[in-house]
């Protein structure tokens, strides 16, 4: 793919010493900028070149790759690559919203039973929460209608939220005189 001195995309070599931290210099905007060298792997990630639905769970949260033996050979990534994040993410909330899918049928069976035992005890009210908040993140909350009602029109707020002046002192041509179209 080419050497690494035209870009920080180009897989090469590391040549820093183990544990030695990037040179910092400042960009053009004067923030401090760092430059890493990355391998290929991680290049293929970053150019989209890798399909992350093969990996596992353990590879995307060390973000990389186990060797030809199941295990995580050689140093972790410096940085772990976006996709490898963002696959991250897209499958723990996957799994969460698998597992909150699984609770309504129980909760909506709780609710049932609640409502027929009659009297309503701590232990029912606690269960009562719960239930309500596996069906509000499923269902989603149901809607509030908010009553707005303002006293004043539009233009009464802008009529008082002008500073009265001694109109004096300004010469005829410069005064606007304005009328409500209002009946």
């Amino acid at each position: 793919m080419g050497n690494s001195r035209g870009s920080t995309l180009n897989p090469a070599r590391p040549r820093a010493r183990a544990g030695s931290m990037p040179k910092l210099r400042k960009g053009k905007d004067g923030r401090p900028r760092a430059t890493i060298t990355l391998g290929v792997h991680q290049t293929a990630l970053l150019l989209g070149e890798e399909d992350l639905s093969t990996w596992d769970m353990e590879e995307l949260r060390q973000g990389r790759r186990r060797d030809s033996k199941g295990n995580f050979g050689g140093r972790p990534p410096k940085v772990i690559a976006r996709p490898v994040y963002l696959e991250l993410v897209r499958r723990i909330l996957d799994e969460a919203n698998l597992a909150i899918l699984d609770l309504v049928m129980p909760a909506i069976v709780q609710l049932g039973a609640i409502i027929e035992g009659g009297a309503i005890d701590k232990e029912d009210s606690i269960r009562l929460k719960a239930i309500q908040e596996v069906l509000n993140r499923v269902l989603g909350r149901p809607e509030q209608k908010v009553a707005v009602s303002s006293e004043q029109r539009p233009y009464q707020k802008v009529e008082r939220s002008i500073v009265d002046r001694d109109l004096g002192e300004y010469e005829d041509e410069k005064i606007i005189e304005v009328e409500s179209s209002e009946a």
